[in-house]
């Protein structure tokens, strides 16, 4: 083999050895960053949200048991999710009815979705401490209230809090679960 071709076959071995190192380091710094990915989407997808829990019943007319016409107005708004406007009406409605529970749940509900944290866990803690069907459905608003504030102790403290024989203890018991 003459020197000119020894050289080159030199010159070829010493790109590819380069080439190589350079790949390695390169799939490496690559299969780095997918795993810190993976990790970080893993991370967020355990951690529940207010979205996932935060659904509510339609609000029905017929509940309220009211002829005002307020009464109509905050059940479109609130079924439409226009929740800024169905607060108002409901307001109105509570101020009128002071004794209807039903007002005051779907109050605090607008008041909870229109991020209105603290005045919705007023308004819940005030039907669950009254003797009505609704003291657990007043928890359950109320940790997701928490939820939504980012204080999942006081979240799991309330969760904690209802018992068995509700209707809510199920949906309480899966939100422990993954807090």
């Amino acid at each position: 083999m003459s020197k000119e071709n020894q050289q080159l076959k030199n010159k070829e071995k010493s790109v590819f050895k380069r080439t190589g190192r350079r790949n390695s380091m390169l799939i490496g710094v690559a299969t780095a960053l997918v795993l810190l990915f993976v990790v970080y989407m893993n991370d967020k997808s355990d951690v529940p949200t207010y979205a996932e829990y935060g659904i509510h019943m339609a609000l029905d007319i017929t509940m309220l048991q009211s002829d005002a016409p307020e009464s109509s107005l905050a059940e479109q708004a609130f079924n439409d999710k226009d929740y800024a406007t169905a607060a108002q009406y409901l307001k109105i409605l509570k101020d009128t009815n002071p004794d209807n529970k039903i007002i005051q749940l779907y109050y605090g509900i607008t008041l909870l979705e229109i991020d209105k944290i603290a005045t919705a866990t007023t308004v819940f803690s005030a039907i669950s401490s009254g003797d009505t069907p609704l003291n657990y459905t007043a928890q359950w608003y109320t940790a997701l209230g928490y939820l939504k504030a980012g204080k999942i102790d006081w979240c799991i403290s309330v969760l904690q809090e209802i018992p068995s024989g509700a209707a809510e203890f199920n949906k309480a018991q899966a939100l422990l679960a993954r807090l």
